[in-house]
């Protein structure tokens, strides 16, 4: 798989959670989210600090083109969020996860 075909599959991966996360935003709210996202944040965050490292990677590389490079750093920028609203669901703060929640919505859904 070229760089670019993997770019473009982490970032259809990326949106697919985040529109998830959004989902279950809309369905539960702030109040339930934790115990109905399926699979567990925490098990997301870790998924994408994989992806996350690879991305990184490949936009050091200097081989994306200027499409690919913004997929990449839009990706990462996704992914940078939802680990911010794991830290806002751990530490109960219901502004900081409706401001995230409010970034993911505008950044990917599709």
């Amino acid at each position: 798989m070229s760089d670019q075909e993997v770019v473009s599959q982490i970032w259809l991966h990326v949106v697919r959670v985040v529109n998830k996360l959004v989902e279950t935003h809309d369905t539960y709210g702030f109040g339930k989210f934790s115990e109905q996202m399926n699979p567990r944040l925490d098990v997301v965050v870790k998924a994408f600090n994989v992806a996350d490292a690879l991305l990184k990677t490949l936009t050091e590389s200097g081989q994306l083109d200027p499409d690919e490079y913004r997929q990449a750093i839009d990706s990462r920028q996704c992914i940078y969020h939802t680990k911010r609203l794991s830290l806002a669901l751990e530490s109960d703060d219901e502004d900081e996860y409706k401001r995230l929640i409010d970034l993911l919505t505008k950044q990917a859904t599709i």
